[in-house]
């Protein structure tokens, strides 16, 4: 099933919510540096879109279908100690003796971020993001810091090799952007200049 990266940013541009609405931007108009351009605080910042994993019911005749999700920040989110605590645990709910709660129930964005299916994220957005929480950084990029794998809890060294990718999501969703999925329609490849292998009409020798 092909899926073109103009489909992919069909949510951002079409969706009445999106901050990058099409027609949005004059197009004949000077260029602009986009990261320092302020969007609309009516709007939905749609940071991410990614393949969902059904296909429309009308199969061939079947056309694409988006789903922005609904996201407001955690007020937990605002809070370094929780997010140490967080990190500290690798995100993990394993350990329940600490005092924040269970770690899935917080309701930020879903982790990890990038998965194996299709997807397109908002630069934009990406390069607007807070510096890392920890052991300093440039704003928008992962933590460098080798620290960040290494925390120390209730006494016991704790080794998490994704936390950079945790404290990135973290920051994320601090930033208060959704993310949208993609319900691609059946695509087919033009067979008509050409013999499926499956075919046995012709006889090669």
């Amino acid at each position: 099933q092909d899926v073109y990266i103009s489909r992919l940013l069909a949510p951002m541009y079409d969706s009445p919510r999106s901050c990058w609405r099409r027609g949005d931007v004059d197009v004949a108009a000077p260029r602009e540096d986009v990261s320092s351009r302020r969007l609309s605080d009516d709007c939905v910042q749609i940071a991410g879109v990614s393949l969902a994993g059904r296909r429309g019911s009308d199969g061939l005749q079947a056309g694409d279908t988006f789903e922005v999700k609904d996201y407001r920040v955690p007020v937990i989110l605002r809070n370094k100690d929780y997010i140490r605590e967080l990190l500290a645990h690798g995100g993990f709910d394993v350990n329940q003796s600490h005092r924040w709660g269970a770690f899935e129930g917080v309701g930020a964005v879903s982790w990890p971020l990038f998965t194996l299916r299709p997807s397109l994220h908002n630069l934009t957005y990406i390069k607007s993001l807070e510096a890392p929480l920890f052991y300093g950084g440039q704003p928008g990029r992962f933590s460098e810091d080798h620290r960040i794998t290494t925390w120390q809890s209730d006494g016991q060294t704790y080794y998490y090799n994704w936390n950079f990718e945790l404290e990135f999501a973290v920051r994320w969703a601090r930033g208060g952007a959704t993310f949208a999925t993609l319900s691609p329609g059946a695509c087919m490849r033009d067979i008509s200049n050409g013999i499926s292998s499956f075919e046995k009409s012709a006889d090669v020798r």
